[in-house]
């Protein structure tokens, strides 16, 4: 017997809506939008969806900008002999950057933009406190992107919380998340449409009982849990 893929696009997801309620594809673009609605409502808040992508640095400008599907941070890593090693936020950069005539951004060492913060003077020694790195980012939130110092590299990994819809690539939809995300479209389908409070309610509800059921699905094990903290413990004295 052949496997049954894990995900389905949601163009197929759309489809198997308006078949189920009858509608015709006229109908296709705002059933569409609600389903978007409902996997962006379902990745952010309540799975948390964490993915991970490479990104090219922007060097005329040391920033980085976020993914269209970009809804929070994680961290900002380079790579280190096979691992991640991550950036340290420092509020503490220049984050402005000049323009020319032109209106291109560069970086005005004069003015402070894109220097490298000086490391060469950490003090090293008994009693030193932690917390130094090479590397550090800061988020600008207005312009959707990120400052970064120090790195070589000409690209970093972002682990971020998705929306779940990337405007950029062929969205699809994880199978164990379809059960949730009907009863969300039929709930709010209910609501566009004017129907009764009773049906809207019943509605909600069912779309409630399915996201319970998704997450004991996905709940982690016991052994899982217990990896998770072996992994962060060490017997060596904290700073």
């Amino acid at each position: 017997m052949a496997e049954i893929d894990g995900i389905i696009t949601l163009d197929k997801f759309v489809k198997k809506i308006l078949f189920k309620t009858n509608k015709n594809h006229d109908e296709y673009f705002r059933v569409f939008q609600v389903v978007a609605d409902g996997l962006r409502h379902l990745c952010m808040h309540s799975l948390g969806f964490v993915t991970w992508t490479k990104l090219t640095v922007d060097t005329d400008t040391n920033t980085i900008d976020f993914p269209d599907d970009y809804v929070g941070f994680v961290s900002l890593s380079v790579p280190d002999d096979g691992r991640m090693w991550q950036l340290t936020r420092n509020d503490d950069l220049v984050p402005t950057t000049s323009t020319d005539s032109g209106g291109l951004e560069y970086l005005d060492e004069d003015d402070g933009e894109g220097v490298d913060l000086n490391d060469e003077l950490v003090p090293i020694g008994y009693g030193t406190r932690g917390g130094y790195n090479d590397y550090y980012y800061q988020i600008d939130h207005k312009k959707r992107r990120f400052i970064i110092n120090g790195i070589t590299t000409d690209h970093v990994i972002l682990r971020y919380i998705s929306s779940g819809v990337n405007a950029t690539t062929s969205t699809s939809v994880p199978l164990y998340l379809e059960e949730p995300l009907e009863y969300y479209v039929f709930w709010k389908m209910a609501e566009y449409e004017g129907a009764r409070e009773d049906v809207i309610y019943g509605k909600r509800q069912s779309f409630n009982l399915a996201l319970r059921r998704m997450k004991k699905f996905n709940a982690p094990s016991i052994q899982e849990v217990k990896d998770a903290i072996y992994t962060s413990a060490n017997q060596s004295l904290h700073r």
